[in-house]
C-alpha cells in the first residue's frame, strides 16, 4: 500500500454544479495536483426532478443553467442511480440502499488502494456507505452543518442527529470549518482540526472603468446564494423601504420569501449563474450584504465572493465574524445594519483595501485548505498501518 498515492472519494451534500460547493472546491484542488479524486454527488430522485419541473413553471428563480465545468483526468464525477421518491425521507429506503450498495460495490472495486472516504452530510452513513467501512483505508468525517440544516422536518432531523453521533464514532478523523463544532468534538476525544471555508477567487476582479462608471450611477447593494430559512427577508426589506433610490439585487436560488421581496420595486432577483457571470454582475454593485436571520456557525462562503470583487461588506453577526473582521461592517440590530448601509452610500467608497484583501484571499485558498487536508489524512493513514 503506498500511502502516497491514495485515492479520495468524496461523498458530497449536494449535486456538482451547486452554486457554492466547499467539497467541490477541495476535489478540484485535489486533482489538480495528480490525486485520483472521486466526486459522489447526492443521490437523485424522480420526486426531485418533478419539483425542480415545477419550479421552472412557477418558482423560476430557483437554480437555473448553473453549468460548472471543470476538466481534469484525475477527476471523475458519479452520479448514483436515481430514485423514486427522495434521497432523505425516503418512501422506499430499503430497495434505495440496496440498488445504491450494489452500485458503489461494482465502482469501489476498480479503484486503487488506499482509498481516504471524505463524507459531508450524516445521512450517507444511514445504510448507504456504513456497509463498505471496511473498504476505506481512512474515514474523515467533514462537518460542514449542524444535522438541522440537512432536515426538512423534525423526524428527519432526529435521524440525522442520530447519524451524525454514529458517523463520529466510525470515523477516523474530522475536519470542522467553525469553532463551535470544534469545541464539541475535541472534547469527545476524536481527532479533529479546524480548516474554515476557502477562497475560490485569490485575483481580484477590479474593472477600473466599471468603478468609475459606478459613481454616476444609481446605488448598488447584493448578496449572492441562496435565499432560505435563514435569510432576514425582514431586514431586505426594511433596507428596500429606507433606501426607496437604491437597487438591491441577490443572486441565487430562492427558496422563500420570493412574493415578499418581489413587492418591493427596487428588489431584483436573478437566478443563480456561472461564476463569471456572477462575478460581472457583483462588478456593477457599490456595496456587499449578508442579512443573516440568526446567527450562523464558521465562514459563509458568499463573504470571500463578495471580497474578491472587492466590495465593502455589511452584515448580521456570524461566528467567524472577527476573523473578517478588516473587511466588514457587522451590525447588531436591523437599525444599525441600515445604518452602516448608509455610511457607504454617503462615502461612496466602493473599494475596500486591495493589498489586504488580496494577501487575506490567497492565505484562504482552497489550495492552503487542501494542504491541510492532505496532510491530516495522510498522517491519520500511517498512523493506521504504524
Amino acid at each position: 500500500m503506498d500511502v502516497n498515492s491514495p485515492t479520495y472519494l468524496f461523498f458530497s451534500a449536494q449535486p456538482w454544479d451547486n452554486q457554492h460547493s466547499r467539497t467541490r472546491a477541495m476535489a478540484m484542488e485535489l486533482s489538480k495536483r495528480g490525486v485520483k479524486t472521486i466526486y459522489v454527488e447526492t443521490i437523485p430522485s424522480l420526486a426531485n426532478e418533478l419539483r425542480e419541473k415545477m419550479s421552472k413553471l412557477f418558482a423560476p428563480l430557483r437554480q437555473e443553467g448553473v453549468d460548472f465545468v471543470f476538466e481534469n483526468s484525475n477527476l471523475e464525477i458519479w452520479t448514483p442511480p436515481i430514485v423514486p421518491t427522495f434521497f432523505r425521507g425516503s418512501y422506499t429506503p430499503g430497495i434505495d440502499r440496496y440498488r445504491f450498495q450494489k452500485w458503489l460495490e461494482r465502482k469501489l472495486q476498480f479503484l486503487s488502494k488506499p482509498i481516504i472516504a471524505v463524507v459531508t452530510m450524516p445521512y450517507w452513513w444511514a445504510g448507504y456507505i456504513n456497509q463498505c467501512r471496511d473498504v476505506f483505508d481512512i474515514l474523515v468525517f467533514d462537518v460542514q452543518d449542524s444535522p438541522s440544516v440537512y432536515s426538512r422536518n423534525g423526524r428527519i432531523e432526529k435521524r440525522m442527529m442520530s447519524l451524525y453521533e454514529q458517523l463520529l464514532t466510525a470515523t477516523d478523523g474530522v475536519l470542522v470549518h467553525t469553532g463551535v463544532f470544534y469545541a464539541d468534538i475535541i472534547n469527545e476525544g476524536i481527532k479533529v482540526i479546524l480548516v474554515r471555508n476557502g477562497a475560490e477567487v485569490i485575483s481580484l476582479v477590479l474593472d477600473e472603468e466599471k468603478i468609475t462608471a459606478k459613481a454616476t450611477k444609481p446605488f448598488v447593494i447584493g448578496t449572492v446564494g441562496r435565499i432560505g430559512a435563514n435569510t432576514d427577508l425582514e431586514l431586505m426589506v426594511k433596507l428596500a423601504k429606507a433606501f426607496p433610490e437604491f437597487i438591491i439585487e441577490n443572486v441565487g436560488t430562492v427558496e422563500t420569501g420570493k412574493r415578499m421581496l418581489c413587492s418591493m420595486k427596487n428588489i431584483r432577483l436573478y437566478p443563480a449563474m456561472s461564476r463569471e457571470k456572477m462575478i460581472e454582475k457583483m462588478c456593477q454593485w457599490h456595496a456587499g450584504i449578508l442579512p443573516y436571520k440568526e446567527e450562523i456557525p464558521g465562514s459563509p462562503l458568499r463573504v470571500y465572493d463578495l471580497l474578491s470583487v472587492p466590495l465593502p461588506i455589511v452584515s448580521t453577526h456570524f461566528e467567524d465574524a472577527e476573523y473578517f473582521a478588516k473587511f466588514i461592517r457587522v451590525a447588531n440590530t436591523h437599525d444599525e445594519f441600515i445604518n452602516e448601509v448608509r455610511k457607504i452610500s454617503e462615502s461612496r467608497r466602493t473599494i475596500v483595501r486591495r493589498d489586504e484583501v488580496e494577501k487575506f484571499l490567497t492565505e484562504n485558498s482552497w489550495k492552503k485548505k487542501a494542504d491541510a487536508l492532505l496532510t491530516f489524512s495522510t498522517q491519520l493513514l500511517r498512523n493506521s498501518i504504524s
